[in-house]
């Protein structure tokens, strides 16, 4: 579904900017500022993570252990696979893998840096956050 509205965005950045229809479309995404539809997605999981943790559990929470994971949200354990890539376990995953600087600053704060960071790479999947992290 998102590669086929990929698809359809890289067309109509090509259109807005006169490009050529083999043209490279990151450059372009990159100069307009403008988020590819799986940054979008990255984005607003993040955000949905960083304005609601108090409806999260840490791993602290979990269990006595003092770890190095223990300020990390827990991730409820799912048996299917399909379950493991849905909206709330993506979202905790992705959030998780962030420094724990970028997860303790503001709302505002963060939003921003993780924005720049999209438009400065630009995401054709979500498989490209497993070989290169965001941060």
């Amino acid at each position: 579904m998102c590669g086929e509205v990929l698809l359809l965005q890289k067309k109509a950045m090509r259109t807005l900017t006169s490009a050529k229809h083999l043209d490279h479309c990151r450059p372009i995404f990159r100069r307009l500022g403008i988020l590819t539809v799986y940054g979008q997605y990255v984005l607003n999981s993040l955000l949905y993570v960083k304005n609601n943790q108090q409806n999260f559990t840490q791993r602290q929470d979990v269990h006595n252990y003092n770890t190095r994971g223990a300020k990390a949200l827990n991730i409820p354990k799912c048996r299917l696979s399909k379950s493991q890539k849905c909206f709330p376990v993506a979202a905790l995953k992705l959030f998780n893998s962030l420094p724990e600087e970028k997860k303790a600053l503001n709302s505002l704060k963060f939003r921003s840096e993780i924005y720049n960071k999209l438009i400065e790479r630009p995401l054709y999947s979500l498989t490209e956050l497993d070989a290169t992290p965001l941060f």
